[in-house]
This record gives C-alpha cells, structure tokens and sequence, in this order.
C-alpha cells in the first residue's frame, strides 16, 4: 500500500518514502504512548533523527498526498 503514495515523498530528488513508511508504520504500531524517541525503539530500521527529519523538517507537500487519500476513500464509500 505504501507504494501507491510513494511519489509524494520525493523531496529534491531524494526519497523519503523509507522514512515515511516508518513513520506509518510506529504511528499504526501497537505502542500506547506515541512519539518519535519511542517509534525509531519500537520500528526495525528507523532512527530518531531521520523521523524528526521526515516529520519535522522535510519540505514535502501534504496536499497532494491528502488529496489523493480523499480520492481513494471517495471512490471506495462512493
């Protein structure tokens, strides 16, 4: 699924979408109390500081991307 939203996570040619779908994946995780510090403990492969980049820091659109989740939600509930 993280695939179909890939494209909005380029930022400058880079891709943050590894980023974003750790992100994703602490913010659905099972932890009761949420924040970055905890997500990079709980998620394989995550860092603190790249999710403070991902959220915080990076320039990426959310229009698009909410858009886009509008779109799909939309199509899906009719």
């Amino acid at each position: 699924m993280c695939e179909d939203y890939g494209r909005h996570f380029i930022v400058y040619r880079k891709d943050m979408g590894g980023q974003a779908r750790h992100d994703l994946t602490g913010l659905l995780g099972t932890l009761r109390r949420k924040n970055l510090g905890r997500i990079g403990e709980e998620v394989p492969g995550s860092d603190y500081q790249g999710l403070q980049q991902c959220l915080s820091d990076s320039p990426w659109e959310h229009g698009p991307l909410m858009a886009q989740v509008a779109g799909e939600a939309a199509r899906q509930l009719g």
